[in-house]
């Protein structure tokens, strides 16, 4: 009987156990399968002189996008000119995505290069194909910005490729051609128009018509500038700041009168992107509007950028 003295005792079993639970064996987890991951396309440095011989075609036929992309006629060239060559590179064969993903890559690499080449001071080493610049000025840059320290002796052997893709002119002088300001009639991208900032400064605009210098157009602006004067002959601290900043904006439209549509709605909006922003002085938001005047694949590093401390770091880089 169970519970008499000096008798074994038996743990009795909980209401929740049946006697059939407690004789029958324990029930073996089987493994899940787990599926092998798809191998990704690699890019070698042959990949990517193929791909801007391609793109650098493609865009003398127009097919480029206003905002720097490319059609489906583009990328499927692409595909052809780079069928087999995961022979030699490894990974999988290149598709129709994976050269978006690698050329918008090869884009914002191209802007951080860039981006280091175009500060004061610095260059482009196109011997090396490396950012140029002192030791002096890469441990000062390094010191504020670490995660730059690996573009320094970086090579980036496809700079003047994007560089034209990207940026420039195909020709100078009056028949300069600039990307993207044109498109075929039977183009798939709708460009956004209508938009345009109301420009009171339309003698600046005309005068980089042409065969005027943009100089002219500072020249105006001086000159408008003088006959603002109080009556000792300087200007009042709110006229100094107030004219410095719509002298900045009008420089701006002025040296984008002869670019595409896209580039002046990037630049207007990165200009109105950094006036709007705290932490920055004056003199400050002054140098970074120049910046944004001079280069658009600045205004659109700058658009790109959805954290604002981030946008901040990469001002404070140009601003070093």
């Amino acid at each position: 009987m169970n519970g008499t003295l000096g008798g074994p005792k038996v743990p009795k079993p909980s209401p929740r156990t049946t006697l059939q639970q407690l004789q029958s064996p324990k029930k073996t987890k089987t493994p899940t399968k787990t599926s092998t991951p798809r191998p990704c396309a690699n890019y070698s440095a042959d990949d990517d002189k193929v791909l801007m011989a391609v793109f650098l075609d493609q865009k003398g036929e127009g097919n480029q996008t206003d905002n720097r992309g490319w059609k489906s006629k583009a990328i499927n060239a692409a595909v052809k000119a780079l069928e087999g060559s995961e022979k030699k590179s490894g990974g999988a064969p290149k598709s129709p995505s994976s050269i978006c993903d690698h050329y918008d890559f090869l884009k914002n690499e191209f802007k951080n290069f860039n981006s280091l080449a175009e500060k004061l001071g610095w260059g482009w080493d196109k011997e090396n194909q490396c950012v140029e610049a002192s030791d002096e000025q890469w441990e000062t840059l390094i010191e504020s910005q670490p995660h730059l320290a690996s573009y320094r002796d970086k090579t980036f052997h496809i700079y003047a490729e994007m560089k034209e893709l990207l940026q420039g002119a195909l020709a100078t002088g009056n028949e300069a051609f600039h990307a993207g300001a044109a498109q075929d009639s039977d183009s798939d991208i709708s460009s956004e128009s209508g938009n345009e900032a109301d420009v009171s400064f339309e003698d600046i605009a005309a005068a980089t018509k042409g065969t005027k210098r943009k100089s002219s157009a500072l020249d105006g602006l001086k000159s408008k500038k003088r006959s603002r004067l109080d009556h000792g002959g300087k200007p009042s601290t709110a006229e100094s700041v107030s004219g410095m900043t719509h002298a900045i904006d009008n420089v701006a439209i002025a040296i984008a009168a002869s670019e595409s549509e896209a580039d002046k709605k990037a630049k207007k909006d990165a200009i109105q992107l950094v006036q709007g922003m705290d932490g920055l002085s004056k003199p400050e938001i002054a140098k970074i509007l120049v910046l944004i005047s001079k280069d658009v694949s600045f205004a659109e590093l700058l658009l790109e950028i959805d954290n604002e401390e981030t946008r901040m770091e990469v001002l404070r880089v140009q601003l070093a």
